[in-house]
């Protein structure tokens, strides 16, 4: 039998349960190989979990290779890490590489058994010409006749690799020099410069089910796709990773439409897992209503909710009316600027011209309210000089709690807003600030809100 010598690489930049996972599923399908971690340390040192680790950062300019495109040099050469590898433990007829987010749900040693005895060089995925549509094909061209192949999972001969440094190199020295102004990605660098070599290329599909090994759709760990045996699978996220991926492609408030691609993705999510990246979605998108009904339904299950001071802040909000001056034609959209994760330079919300236009805030339960924190506008903040504080248990009936009409001005600093602190604080679940006086606008940058919950929910 043909011996087997080669590296299993892990390759990654951070660690956590769910990477440990793959890395571990990886491990066990190559029975037969050196165990490591192939570490980006670019941003400090990461725990590889008790496996061997090969780590470097993103500076191989002793290798005589460009930090090119800057800052993110590691992502667009996935070949710098490969042959850094190949240089850290020498002598070795093979290298699989598997990148963090991949499944390998099948053994992989009748595979390395096949590389041995016909000596192949390169395992790629759909190793083709480039297509002239590809985004990346103005830099490819920096290769004569340019290929692409997707490299989520790979395999390299020790000759293949050494290759690869050689000709990365000659690039350097004629990007340079100004021979050539273009610096190709690695899905095509790699492919091509074996090519010319003369290389001999497997496909992966060859040994195992490839189909779901694809830039995209997302898979969730939890996903049966991302367990089928014989199958690699890519991109395969952890709960939360997921969560986040997923959410930056659609509208969080898809999340409460049963209809909704985001909804059926998240679906089988656990709730625990999912509700910090869902909360940080909708107060991304000010959208403090359905931020509220992520809350909710933590309490609901009995989950512990975030802590947070300012009672006001990611709470639904809403304004007397929209005007032209508004940013968006919508009274929650509009209002959720004063009291959402951003700070905002001028004004964060902005009425019509009304007599008593006003702000208001629910805070979802009832509160002991015990400050109140304002921050004006920077221009035309003269226009905000009398108004009154009121509070409300229901919505619908009033209560002054505090009414300014001195013609002292309002702070315009967030780091100094106007602040009071009420001798007798109250109880509310509604709080409202409403201008006084002559009919015109309200703008502000900011409301905070100070004080206790009259129950304490269960907070982490």
């Amino acid at each position: 039998m043909t011996e087997l010598r080669y590296v299993a690489a892990f390759r990654a930049w951070q660690w956590n349960d769910d990477i440990a996972v793959l890395a571990r599923r990886f491990f066990e399908a190559c029975p037969g190989g050196r165990h490591v971690v192939l570490m980006n340390e670019a941003r400090g040192p990461v725990d590889a979990g008790g496996h061997e680790k090969v780590a470097h950062d993103d500076d191989f300019s002793a290798l005589g290779l460009p930090e090119q495109p800057a800052g993110r040099s590691l992502w667009f050469n996935g070949d710098y890490a490969y042959v850094f590898l190949r240089l850290a433990l020498p002598g070795y007829d093979h290298y699989v590489i598997s990148e963090s987010d991949v499944a390998v749900n099948l053994s992989l040693e009748p595979m390395m058994r096949h590389l041995a005895r016909n000596a192949v060089d390169a395992v790629l995925h759909r190793l083709a010409p480039a297509d002239p549509a590809w985004a990346w094909y103005p830099q490819a061209l920096a290769q004569p006749d340019p290929w692409v192949a997707g490299l989520f999972f790979t395999v390299f001969s020790g000759r293949a690799l050494d290759g690869l440094l050689a000709a990365r190199q000659a690039l350097a020295r004629r990007y340079e020099a100004g021979e050539i102004d273009r610096w190709p990605i690695v899905e095509s660098f790699a492919p091509t410069a074996l090519r010319a070599d003369g290389m001999r290329f497997a496909e992966i599909g060859g040994f195992a089910d490839a189909g779901d090994l694809n830039n995209r759709p997302y898979i969730s760990l939890r996903d049966q796709r991302a367990t089928r045996p014989g199958s690699i699978v890519h991109p395969v996220l952890g709960t939360r990773q997921f969560a986040r991926a997923v959410l930056a492609q659609h509208p969080p408030q898809d999340y409460h439409r049963p209809s909704s691609a985001l909804h059926a993705a998240l679906a089988a999510e656990p709730l625990p897992e999912i509700a910090e990246p869902l909360l940080d979605a909708f107060a991304r998108a000010s959208d403090h209503v359905g931020h509220a009904g992520i809350l909710d339904a933590m309490r609901r299950e009995g989950l512990p909710v975030p802590r947070q001071d300012d009672l006001a802040y990611c709470k639904p909000a809403r304004i007397s009316s929209i005007g032209p001056y508004s940013r968006v034609q919508d009274e929650w959209l509009e209002a959720a600027g004063a009291n959402g994760i951003a700070v905002h330079a001028e004004c964060a919300f902005h009425t019509g011209a009304e007599a008593g236009a006003w702000w208001m805030v629910d805070l979802l339960e009832e509160c002991v309210v015990e400050e109140v924190r304002v921050t004006n506008r920077g221009n035309f903040a003269d226009r905000f000089r009398h108004f009154a504080i009121e509070s409300s248990r229901d919505g619908v009936a009033w209560r002054p709690r505090f009414s300014k009409r001195d013609d002292e001005p309002v702070s315009s600093a967030f780091e100094q807003p106007w602040r009071l602190a009420f001798e007798d604080p109250f109880l509310a679940r509604h709080v409202r600030i409403r201008r006084l006086g002559e009919p015109g606008f309200l703008h502000l940058r900011r409301v905070q809100l100070f004080g206790r919950l009259l129950q304490p929910a269960h907070v982490d």
